[in-house]
């Protein structure tokens, strides 16, 4: 769900609250969600704020690094 939302370029604050939302719709606590994203991007558990964050690396570039972890 989450790659195909940042090939729709979004804005960043609706991309934050639509991070949530996913974790939610798939009964993922939050800050799990968050971990495993880092964990794809980063290769850490933490990192600054993701929205911006993912603005930062590209919404393209973390899709695709979406894609082929998961």
């Amino acid at each position: 769900q989450l790659a195909d939302l940042l090939s729709k370029n979004e804005k960043i604050e609706d991309l934050q609250n639509s991070i949530y939302r996913i974790a939610k719709e798939n009964q993922v606590q939050p800050k799990d969600f968050f971990k495993i994203l880092y964990q794809i991007i980063l290769s850490t558990n933490r990192g600054p704020k993701i929205g911006p964050f993912i603005e930062d690396v590209g919404m393209k570039e973390v899709a695709e690094k979406i894609k082929r972890n998961l």
